[in-house]
C-alpha cells in the first residue's frame, strides 16, 4: 500500500461531486450503489449525482500501483 486517500466534496452531495486521490494517481474510478450496481465510471475529476436516487454510494478508485481506495458518498436531494 502506498498510503493514498480518496477525497470527495461535497459529501453529502446534492449535485456535482469533485474527487481527488491524494498520494496516488487513479487509473480508474467507479461509483457503486448499495446493491453493487455501477452508476458511474471514468476519470473525469467530477461527476453529477442530481439524477441519482438519494442514499449511500461507494466511490472506488484503483491506483496505477494497484491499490484500491474506497470512500462512502451520501447523496441527498
Amino acid at each position: 500500500m502506498t498510503g493514498g486517500a480518496l477525497r470527495l466534496f461535497p459529501n453529502p452531495a446534492t449535485g456535482a461531486v469533485q474527487w481527488s486521490s491524494l498520494g496516488s494517481q487513479a487509473a480508474s474510478v467507479r461509483v457503486l450503489d448499495r446493491s453493487g450496481r455501477v452508476v458511474w465510471t471514468g476519470l473525469a475529476p467530477h461527476f453529477d449525482t442530481s439524477d441519482w436516487a438519494p442514499g449511500v454510494y461507494f466511490v472506488e478508485a484503483e491506483t496505477r500501483a494497484g491499490e484500491r481506495l474506497v470512500e462512502r458518498l451520501v447523496v441527498v436531494h
